[in-house]
């Protein structure tokens, strides 16, 4: 039995050297995605030493010591700083300085501890976003990683549909068939086992399946058109209400600029027409939805949110400025919780988190935490919309700042209703896209052209496959 793990790791390490000197920068980033995802639902651990580790934390060191060894090979591409950097840097600065100020190792029932949402949730997404802005950016890169999207997106989108028809021998991991771990379980949630996670998942790689189209032949289109229809079947059956409104304005995005100008006022139009209709016609629908929970448990979790909204106010008007502790509001809320100056049922939410990761952060990183997150955001909405003010040579570019906007579009509408930070999972895909965006930046930014009215930003322009000005200009690129 020793000999056999000998010759395990032996192999192992060889091929893990192989994979090293071998894999691009923004390959790794995907390994570490891809095994995030997996390993987000079962931990998986071993020891190294008397170190704990689980699989996607082993790949974090992987990740960092592949970056390095292509540094050094002169085979990533290091880009000058931007605002959208030093806004990142100050923002991980603030909440980690909130978190060490505190008690950083609270624990209290089933909360995860600050430290560890500190890590997870900032700090190893913070680490891929730097990576990959750092990583050699040229057409035929972007198109090997979105080829690698969409194959997950598409082995997500089965795995739930097989979920939702309870056909359990067919799904994998098999971990994803017992109730008792994750939550949602009877809706489609695939290996994160949360439905919410897997329809961001979806939603991204349906957004990327998009972009992927517009430089494909019209058989391939077609192809692409019935994968986007078992995703969107998929995301249907996750049964979240955010991430269905998330995924609409993700396409909204889309759909805006790759219209013609004189078509946009009508798409915006069209967009507010159908959200009035559904938040007038169909509000009693949305909000007693019934899908694991009754419909009137559906209604007390509504309430819930209201209740969270006030417990916040109340937080943020005594500490406004810093917050509580990054971390600290599933304890802090508690004492604001016996106030009977308001009819709410206050101690609702005394065994909850708070649902809305803007409010969150607000009241555990105070103004302070939620202006720079706030800028942050605003930082990468900026830098898409400068991608796409560059020159048509840059239409590859031009495709991924699309995917950015649709990205943010549903990323801001789960931060509305969920907590992101309790996973790696939800801020690592954001970041990463956000890293690839912010690495394009200062490469578009010398051949932008003198637009300077977000209206007149141009048409991205329709690429086939037989299209040989994108390989001159990558050459160029990477030259």
């Amino acid at each position: 039995m020793f000999a056999i793990k000998i010759t395990a790791a032996i192999a192992g390490l060889t091929w893990g050297v192989v994979l090293l000197l071998n894999c691009s920068v923004l390959d790794g980033c995907f390994g570490l995605l891809l095994s995030s995802v997996f390993v987000s639902g079962q931990s998986l651990p071993f020891s190294l030493g008397p170190l704990p580790m689980t699989i996607d934390r082993l790949l974090v060191f992987v990740l960092v010591a592949l970056y390095l060894i292509q540094r050094f090979r002169g085979r990533s591409q290091p880009k000058p700083l931007r605002m959208c950097d030093y806004i990142l840097f100050a923002f991980v600065a603030v909440v980690s300085i909130s978190t060490f100020t505190h008690d950083y190792m609270l624990t209290n029932g089933s909360y995860t501890a600050p430290i560890y949402r500190l890590v997870f949730s900032y700090w190893i997404p913070a680490l891929v976003y730097w990576v990959a802005r750092q990583s050699t950016l040229n057409n035929r890169n972007l198109t090997r990683f979105y080829y690698m999207m969409v194959a997950l997106g598409a082995y997500l989108a089965v795995t739930g549909l097989l979920e939702v028809a309870g056909q359990w021998s067919f799904v994998f991991p098999r971990y994803v068939s017992d109730p008792s771990l994750g939550i949602h379980f009877g809706r489609a949630r695939g290996p994160m086992l949360n439905a919410v996670y897997l329809g961001m998942y979806l939603s991204v790689c349906m957004f990327v399946l998009g972009t992927l189209a517009r430089r494909q032949s019209p058989p391939a289109v077609g192809m692409s058109l019935v994968l986007a229809f078992v995703f969107a079947l998929a995301i249907y059956f996750t049964y979240t209400r955010s991430v269905w409104l998330g995924t609409l304005v993700g396409i909204g995005a889309v759909a805006y600029f790759a219209l013609d100008l004189s078509m946009r006022p009508l798409m915006l139009f069209a967009t507010l027409l159908i959200v009035v209709i559904l938040t007038f016609l169909k509000s009693d629908y949305l909000i007693a939805m019934e899908r694991e929970m009754s419909a009137e448990e559906t209604r007390r979790s509504s309430v819930g949110r209201i209740i969270t909204a006030y417990v916040s106010w109340q937080m943020f008007k005594e500490r406004p400025l810093l917050g509580h502790g990054f971390g600290q509001y599933p304890i802090e809320k508690n004492r604001f919780l016996s106030n009977r100056d308001t009819p709410l049922p206050l101690e609702q939410i005394r065994t909850l988190v708070n649902h809305n990761s803007f409010l969150s952060l607000l009241t555990e990183t105070g103004a302070v935490g939620l202006a720079l997150f706030m800028a942050l955001i605003v930082s990468w909405v900026r830098s898409a919309i400068h991608i796409l003010q560059s020159g048509p040579a840059w239409d590859w570019a031009h495709g991924h700042a699309v995917l950015m906007l649709a990205c943010l579009g549903l990323y801001c509408i789960q931060l509305a209703l969920h907590p992101l930070s309790y996973s790696q999972l939800p801020n690592l895909i954001v970041f990463l896209m956000a890293g690839i965006t912010a690495g394009l930046q200062p490469m578009t930014d010398a051949d932008r052209s003198n637009i300077t009215s977000f209206g007149e930003i141009a048409r991205p322009r329709v690429v086939t496959h037989t299209d040989e000005h994108l390989d001159q200009r990558e050459v160029a690129v990477t030259g």
